[in-house]
């Protein structure tokens, strides 16, 4: 019988091999951009799929001169010069760390992820130096990762360069310092209005952020969850929640069937929860609830 053996991941040859290719891919646009000025290069639109593939990302430079919309500035895929192919080396690296990771248990996948961001963290740290060295880039010039969550780029730069370029990442880590520093019912009160479960000011936060900081309080979370379900404007946000959240309480099973139904998509996320929250039989047996927000209840323990 034969024993499939993983080998595992050459991290160093990999990170020395990528930064070469990189260097080289931003060198060849620079030259194509002639006498403009580059002030930015960004490894941009990351794609992984948990268990499965861990894709290269995309390589993009910009300039003064071809990012003319301000709100461009900093959004890759809207800059001209761009290299899809800048990873597609001899050794394949591109190929041969999805090959590794597909297949592997999720808490072993997500390690290997952890290192494969450092290691692209690496690169283009690495690059930078090697650009500014060799006249390519202008001492001020950023290279960064440019992830959906932002995790990644604000790991990429430097308190100064975050500062000048992106303000508002650095107003969203410091809104999230205060906020936990709060006790914790003026936290989840604070986060509520962030998350726009209650009337109040969004802050500098985010929406998205707030809501996982809601789920990271747990069951002192639920009475503005609750809360939410008697309005309309709010009544999904809060459904999704207690669906989120996952905590059955006598409160929450009857605040969510005094809910059912709802309009819109507020009531497939009351259906959800309850599906979750293991009511999903019972939802099914209720005719006077849409067939979607049926199906949702009994399908939601699996999701």
């Amino acid at each position: 019988m034969a024993i499939l053996v993983r080998v595992a991941f050459e991290w160093d040859a990999f990170e020395t091999e990528l930064t070469l290719a990189a260097a080289n891919a931003v060198r060849a646009m620079v030259e194509a951009a002639g006498s403009e000025t580059p002030y930015a290069v960004a490894f941009s639109e990351f794609y992984a799929e948990t268990t499965g593939v861990i894709y290269l990302p995309n390589l993009a430079l910009a300039t003064e001169e071809s990012v003319e919309e301000p709100d461009c500035r900093f959004s890759p895929p809207d800059w001209e010069h761009q290299d899809y192919e800048w990873g597609d080396t001899d050794s394949q690296w591109g190929e041969r760390l999805s090959t590794a990771v597909t297949g592997l248990p999720r808490a072993q996948w997500e390690q290997e992820w952890d290192r494969f961001a450092q290691a692209m963290l690496n690169v283009a740290a690495r690059t930078r130096t090697a650009l500014v060295a060799d006249g390519t880039l202008p001492d001020d010039a950023v290279v960064y990762l440019d992830d959906e969550d932002a995790d990644l780029l604000v790991r990429s730069l430097t308190a100064d360069e975050l500062r000048r370029h992106f303000p508002e990442y650095v107003a969203a880590t410091q809104a999230e310092r205060d906020v936990l520093a709060m006790p914790v019912e003026q936290r989840v009160a604070v986060l509520a209005a962030a998350a726009g479960l209650a009337p109040g000011p969004v802050g500098a936060l985010g929406r998205e952020r707030a809501t996982e900081l809601l789920l990271d309080a747990g069951a002192a979370a639920v009475p503005v969850a609750v809360a939410a379900l008697a309005h309309p404007e709010t009544a999904w946000t809060g459904g999704k929640l207690l669906a989120d959240l996952n905590i059955a309480t006598p409160e929450v099973m009857d605040a969510l069937w005094a809910a059912l139904p709802l309009q819109g998509n507020a009531h497939d996320w009351v259906a959800t929860a309850l599906g979750r929250l293991g009511a999903g039989l019972e939802v099914l047996a209720r005719h006077d609830v849409p067939a979607g927000s049926r199906a949702a209840a009994v399908a939601a323990p699996y999701r």
